[in-house]
């Protein structure tokens, strides 16, 4: 034989299954595995037609989605609902309809993308007594909807619509946990609407829930030397000795902190809380507030009183490179930020804390000159029909007044030749 005839044949799979075959046991099971047997699903799919396919699709949903039947149905009364023609009174019925059929479900179905929806319409367009009934529902979950996609909506639409009497409760729900919902993209957002529409009492006690524990506990400054809330950090500081200081401060950093290096400072209580934590902070917790605020969450605070007056103190106290990066950010910014009641403000201390006068000029000087030039273009037409040129006395006295400051025009741009 040749050496082609002493080369031994490879066994096959079924040959080698059957050596590894114990006498007298059961037989090996075939390997299918890349036998061909059966088509992939995609192939199978697309054999099918679009009904099928539709089906398949809603029946591997109910699988996934116990409520899924359920959400079906009260979503097609919805889009009937929601319509702009229907009438009060057909609308009224449609709510009350939904509401029967989503009775004990309520808290799951808020947590879902389309069924958030649908409890928010009946929030809106139910009654007094359905929006309570939806409320005693979520109760017990409000603070696991405020973290949820699509459930803070809902929680967000009934703090909106609750009455004062409500106020109190909804509070009561989020004591405790304000500071892990302002750390919290959805539940921050809760936390805004709560602070909306509270009283001056109760915004002052959701920001003494930051000065210390003994405010969540018993809702008093009993504790502190104080008698009842404080309106102000600054009130409660005047009354405690200097450990308690360091504690008050200490406790408000462990929130704020995170609060600021997540750029989570749209609510008016965050603008509030810093300004506060930054006035009374020492100066190297100062400096590094200053760098987490001189960026985005700038523009985010300058609309406010208290937000810009924490911007002001990260412009002052910060390093060069935090006003370096401050400024970039208020390029594009600057007409708004100027025509702001409050956002000027943060205009007129980058203008005088900052020492780079060429990247000032790059920008501010120039957006506001562009302003001011726009501004003179528009006012030029209207002195033409006025008549032209007036007394020149009267033209001296409107640019400078007493002591030489200028009474009229923009404050604070030179009137030299560019």
């Amino acid at each position: 034989m040749g050496a082609a005839g002493n080369k031994r044949a490879a066994p096959t799979s079924s040959g080698a299954a059957a050596k590894r075959a114990k006498p007298g046991g059961a037989p090996p099971r075939p390997n299918t595995k890349h036998a061909g047997q059966g088509k992939p699903p995609a192939a199978k799919l697309e054999k099918l037609g679009r009904k099928e396919r539709k089906e398949l699709e809603r029946a591997r949903k109910m699988r996934r989605n116990k409520n899924f039947g359920l959400i079906e149905e009260v979503v097609a009364l919805w889009e009937e609902a929601r319509r702009h023609d229907v009438t009060p009174a057909k609308r009224s019925k449609l709510v009350a309809a939904i509401l029967g059929k989503v009775q004990g479900h309520v808290a799951e179905l808020a947590g879902s993308h389309s069924a958030s929806r649908v409890i928010q319409t009946c929030a809106k367009y139910g009654t007094a007594e359905e929006r309570a009934s939806i409320l005693r529902e979520l109760e017990p979950k409000l603070l696991e909807l405020s973290k949820s996609p699509y459930g803070h909506f809902v929680v967000s639409k009934l703090v909106a619509l609750a009455p004062k009497q409500q106020l109190p409760g909804l509070l009561k729900a989020f004591r405790g946990h304000l500071g892990e919902l302002l750390r919290h993209p959805a539940g921050s957002h809760v936390v805004d609407d709560l602070y909306a529409v509270a009283d001056a009492r109760q915004r002052n006690l959701m920001a003494a829930e930051f000065y210390g524990r003994e405010y969540v506990l018993f809702e008093s400054g009993t504790l502190n030397n104080s008698d009842g809330t404080p309106a102000h950090l600054s009130d409660l500081m005047s009354r405690v000795d200097g450990a308690k200081q360091r504690s008050i401060i200490q406790h408000m950093s462990k929130d704020l902190i995170p609060i600021m290096e997540k750029g989570l400072v749209d609510c008016p209580l965050v603008h509030r809380l810093v300004s506060e934590f930054m006035e009374f902070s020492p100066a190297s917790v100062v400096a590094d507030a200053a760098d987490n605020l001189c960026g985005d969450p700038l523009l985010h605070m300058v609309h406010t009183k208290e937000g810009v007056k924490a911007v002001c103190m990260a412009l002052a106290y910060g390093t060069a490179k935090d006003r370096k990066k401050a400024l970039k950010c208020m390029k594009g910014h600057v007409d708004a930020m100027a025509r702001d009641e409050w956002g000027h403000l943060a205009l007129i201390t980058a203008l005088s804390v900052v020492d780079d006068t060429t990247l000032l000029r790059k920008t501010v000087i120039v957006d506001l000159q562009h302003e001011v030039e726009a501004a003179a273009r528009q006012q030029e037409p209207a002195a033409e029909a006025g008549g032209g040129g007036g007394d020149d006395s009267d033209e001296e006295e409107g640019e400078a007044g007493a002591n030489g400051r200028p009474t009229s025009g923009p404050l604070g741009v030179s009137k030299k030749d560019p």
